[in-house]
């Protein structure tokens, strides 16, 4: 059993009902109700699961005095498809703003029968958009809310991440350090320490798990547990070579057997503060940049494989005699990214940055270093973790 299409009927003329049930009865139609123009704009939100469609009466004298555009507008906002009746011998109304409206000359019983089911097909058409559109609505405010939660989450993590680095840079007799830290997003997959040893000695390190965000930041958490730098005991202790934290963390990597291979890169050095003789270990990392007091650059060079991978792989230890004036740059490779030059990263610009500041105190020079980053194209949106431990001796 089909039943009738509900029809509302938009008119202040009593007589238009009698005449339209009469012409629509077989056409599967039932007028709805009749409502005054003056009342469409308050109820018809209210009808609108309940109608097909509407015919407007457009007849005398509503063309004359306004009230008709008013009504045509409020159907069309509310997305109601409507048959506008209008005076027999009129030229058709033009209603190129209005595509849900059709008009028809009074008396045309058969046009107005055709226009309605066209009207009503399209309702149900628009219904099944607005039941879409209030569904994806609900999941978007759900979306919202789980959005908005991680995010909160994230922060939360940034924030206890941030706790596990150094509060305050020692400064041990000529040595000072300075470090720039610089998160991809929320979290970083970068970390980097700066601690005393003992009286004569402090170690530093900055280590790059693979990627970023939440697996790389998870992963530098393992790292920092890992890191032997010291071993204690009979009454005394004994500071670990870097090539030998090195192996060490290289092992706790390998026997974690940690999924979606999470390989690392790091640097470990300790520095001698009454003799100024540097040793560090790397695996996988990039040279540290040793800038000579008297202007010369180098990059200290020493083997060692990526962390993580073998179990059995070897670090050799690298020694560097350094003097009164020297600087040395510890940095993860997302520093080699974040410079570029015209449309491409440059990675050279970043080494050029810092001989050319050479010259300053290291904090300073690594807050210069910030300032030409915040200049790069693409600043907002980095590639990769950033992150420079910087080492000076006094003259």
């Amino acid at each position: 059993m089909v039943l009738p299409r509900q029809i509302l009927l938009l008119s202040d003329n009593a007589q238009s009902v009698a005449s339209l049930e009469g012409a629509l009865s077989a056409g599967q139609f039932r007028l709805h109700r009749l409502m005054p123009l003056d009342q469409l704009e308050q109820r018809l939100p209210a009808l609108m699961t309940t109608v097909d469609g509407a015919i407007v009466d457009g007849t005398a004298p509503y063309f004359s005095n306004g009230r008709l555009d008013p009504a045509l507008l409020a159907l069309d906002r509310c997305q109601l498809g409507a048959v506008l009746l209008t005076p027999a011998g009129t030229p058709p109304r033009e209603l190129a703003n209005l595509p849900l409206v059709w008009p028809v000359p009074a008396g045309r019983a058969d046009l107005l029968a055709q226009a309605l089911h066209i009207v009503a097909g399209y309702q149900q058409v628009i219904r099944q958009f607005q039941r879409e559109i209030r569904l994806f609505q609900r999941l978007d405010n759900r979306l919202t809310g789980q959005f908005t939660e991680i995010d909160e989450e994230m922060r939360l993590a940034s924030r206890i991440q941030r706790d596990f680095l150094p509060r305050r840079l020692p400064s041990l007799g000529p040595a000072s350090f300075a470090t720039l830290y610089r998160p991809a997003g929320w979290v970083s997959g970068d970390l980097y320490d700066v601690f005393r040893l003992d009286e004569s000695h402090v170690g530093f390190y900055v280590a790059d798990a693979v990627g970023h965000g939440m697996p790389a930041a998870l992963l530098t958490m393992f790292i920092k547990r890992s890191m032997e730098t010291k071993q204690v005991g009979g009454g005394g202790y004994r500071l670990l070579g870097p090539e030998e934290t090195m192996a060490a963390l290289n092992r706790a990597l390998v026997d974690a057997s940690l999924s979606a291979s999470q390989f690392t890169t790091a640097l470990y050095a300790v520095l001698n503060i009454q003799t100024l003789q540097l040793e560090f270990a790397r695996g996988g990392h990039p040279h540290p940049l040793w800038l000579h007091a008297d202007g010369a650059t180098s990059e200290p060079e020493t083997d060692g494989s990526l962390l993580g991978v073998f179990t059995e792989a070897e670090f050799r230890r690298g020694v560097i005699q350094m003097s009164p004036g020297d600087k040395l740059i510890l940095y993860s490779d997302g520093l080699e990214m974040v410079f570029v030059e015209g449309d491409q990263a440059c990675s050279e610009l970043y080494r050029r940055h810092i001989e050319d500041t050479r010259h300053l105190p290291i904090e300073q020079m690594l807050a210069t270093l910030v300032d030409q980053m915040d200049h790069q194209i693409g600043s907002l949106n980095p590639r990769d973790d950033v992150t420079v431990v910087g080492l000076e001796i006094a003259k």
